[in-house]
């Protein structure tokens, strides 16, 4: 995989093979992270409307049944664009909405 990505970016960039490589661990590493967040928030959502949580009964809106609001927050936290919004600005807040 370091030759097809060297080849693709050659002469843009100077760096070493071990820069390279340090930096594909990282991002290997970012991503690796991001999935263990998403599965555990998954698990911690599947538990919540198990058991009905009343934090949950409060938050959801009147118009949708307990089946139609889990499945919203369900799509919600498998979707990329809604992870680590606490990250992202008022404007790209706003682009969500």
């Amino acid at each position: 995989m370091m030759k097809e990505i060297d080849k693709a970016i050659k002469g843009r960039f100077q760096y070493k093979d071990t820069e390279l490589k340090w930096i594909l661990q990282q991002l290997h590493h970012h991503h690796h992270e991001n999935w263990k967040k998403k599965e555990r928030h998954q698990k911690c959502l599947t538990y919540m409307f198990n058991v009905k949580d009343k934090l949950l009964n409060e938050l959801k809106p009147s118009s949708l049944s307990w089946d139609e609001f889990n499945n919203d927050c369900e799509l919600m936290i498998s979707e990329s664009r809604f992870h680590s919004v606490s990250r992202r600005s008022e404007t790209d807040l706003a682009e969500l909405a």
